[in-house]
């Protein structure tokens, strides 16, 4: 195993907690894709390291059945599959859909619609908050469509929201540098 790469898949890791912490805290829609797409790039990226760290004996065979768990698993899959679409595609990975509204006393609501769970429109006035909800959505690679993950590690779970989704690979990438580094 070489010890170079696997620190900079280690750096990588990093980055992508990093990428995760920023989208949990922003507040801006656009922001907040913009530090998902860094997260999956980051996450690929450690990958990247972890395969080329690997490329002897033991370790090269340890690689390869990672790749195949990455293959196998719905979310892990997802995300490496939501990686190479934001690289190279036009489509969004993620999006922002309605979540909740508060009215608060003395505030008036002269008209609010949500079509496919996006605000469409509103009219109001006074304390009113609307909340939205930033999703993974349905992800096109190469023709090929790779539905929002419903289970990770033989579990079943509702994965849609990224911060969840983003933890439990970062878990499992942890997991697989710390295994990495025992296969020297």
């Amino acid at each position: 195993m070489d010890d170079r790469l696997l620190s900079r898949a280690t750096e990588e890791f990093n980055f992508a907690k990093e990428a995760l912490l920023k989208m949990k805290d922003e507040r801006s829609p656009r922001k907040a894709k913009r530090y998902w797409s860094d997260f999956l790039n980051h996450m690929q990226r450690a990958y990247n390291r972890l395969g080329g760290a690997a490329k002897d004996g033991r370790a090269r065979g340890w690689y390869q059945r990672l790749q195949a768990q990455r293959s196998a698993d719905p979310l892990m899959q997802y995300l490496h599959q939501a990686r190479h679409a934001d690289e190279h595609g036009i489509e969004e990975v993620s999006d922002e859909f309605f979540g909740s509204i508060e009215i608060g006393s003395g505030s008036y609501v002269e008209s609010f619609s949500v079509d496919n769970r996006r605000v469409t429109s509103s009219k109001v006035s006074g304390n009113v908050k609307i909340t939205l909800k930033h999703e993974l959505v349905p992800v096109k690679n190469r023709g090929v469509t790779y539905p929002i993950p419903d289970a990770h590690l033989g579990k079943e779970m509702d994965l849609r929201d990224p911060i969840h989704a983003g933890k439990l690979a970062l878990d499992y990438l942890s997991l697989k540098i710390e295994e990495a580094k025992a296969t020297k």
